[in-house]
């Protein structure tokens, strides 16, 4: 009996080392042994290309220009918590693929098991086509692995992820040409794989950071987007808009990361402009995806934006997990909820 209390302290005081080295061990066994300490993962380096010598810098004039015309727009979407001047300044120009604030790739908590097991849960789940049509390389330093001879990378698997709901909700078909508005639309990376899927899709992108303006019109030339894909400089968003019939708006952790007063500018909009739905991803570090809230100032407690949605008509139709599957909403890239709004007008 002596003993087996003995063995039974044992295990509870060594329980702790016990757990540090088993999760050492599985992390090195995926190819990921740095994650069990603090980690910041560095910039991988963007591939050369003619195209983009002495493109990609500061004080490129197209980049001033939009810079200045934000400057000088006088508008609340433009008064940032988190992507303020400072913040948007060190994001890499040449790597912006890369690991930074548009897509953490490790530092999201994925490591090279969740893209495997990602990848192939996408090629089983009626996807296969959507991960065939959005190819891969290696440009502006993004991360990824090798499955077979197919690159691998948080981008495309996030992209296939959104399009395929959307694909499901809305029976979009390839030669579908609806109009999408991209809110926050970052370095144009889900415009980009819109158009690779739908071809004769409309995509509008807006971002109200200059920089993330120019690396979108960057990309979307680089990659030869269509002239059915553009990036629109958001004092002409209005005007854009007015112009054009808008089938649904799409915000991937975007509108979260914005204070409620620019939240409203957004939402405004839409009802300006008569978007019937609104696609909401938010990031999983509140409540895993579940809740979707405002980024205030530092200080400020964040604001739900469900009544912010409300206020103006917008009633949420799909509340859903990424995953369809359990196990992958526990174990996949990223896993987050989708939230999709659809505007209801009183006759």
């Amino acid at each position: 009996m002596r003993n087996e209390i003995k063995s039974m302290n044992f295990e509870q005081s060594s329980s702790a080392n016990i757990n540090r080295q088993l999760e050492k061990k599985i992390l090195t066994r995926v190819g990921y042994p740095g994650a069990v300490a603090p980690y910041r993962a560095g910039y991988g380096p963007a591939e050369t290309d003619t195209r983009i010598d002495n493109v990609l810098t500061r004080d490129n004039l197209r980049l001033q220009m939009l810079r200045d015309m934000y400057d000088n727009c006088e508008s609340p979407v433009l008064a940032h918590s988190q992507w303020r001047r400072e913040f948007a300044e060190r994001l890499p120009l040449g790597c912006f693929r890369g690991e930074s604030s548009y897509m953490w790739q490790i530092a999201d908590g994925n490591v090279p098991i969740h893209y495997v097991a990602t990848y192939y849960y996408l090629k089983n789940a009626f996807s296969d086509d959507l991960l065939t049509a959005c190819v891969e390389d290696h440009a502006f330093g993004v991360q990824g692995i090798d499955i077979g001879s197919d690159f691998v990378t948080r981008d495309r698997l996030d992209s296939v992820c959104e399009i395929g709901f959307l694909r499901g909700v809305f029976g979009l078909r390839k030669s579908s040409e609806l109009t999408v508005l991209d809110i926050g639309s970052g370095y144009g990376r889900l415009a980009w794989r819109l158009s690779q899927c739908y071809p004769k899709a409309n995509i509008i992108c807006a971002d109200a950071i200059a920089e993330s303006s120019f690396l979108c019109e960057f990309y979307l030339d680089y990659r030869q987007a269509s002239r059915r894909v553009r990036m629109v400089p958001l004092p002409h968003l209005r005007s854009e808009l007015s112009k054009s019939s808008v089938d649904l708006a799409v915000a991937v952790n975007s509108l979260t990361e914005c204070t409620a007063t620019a939240v409203e500018w957004w939402l405004d909009l839409l009802c300006e402009s008569n978007v019937p739905y609104l696609f909401i991803v938010p990031h999983a570090a509140f409540k895993e995806g579940m809740h979707i809230s405002t980024c205030e100032v530092k200080g400020s407690e964040r604001k739900d934006i469900i009544p912010l949605l409300e206020s103006r008509g917008f009633r949420r139709r799909i509340f859903c997990p990424k995953y369809a599957e359990p196990a992958m909403q526990k174990y996949g890239v990223s896993p987050t909820y989708y939230h999709l709004f659809e505007r209801v007008t009183k006759d």
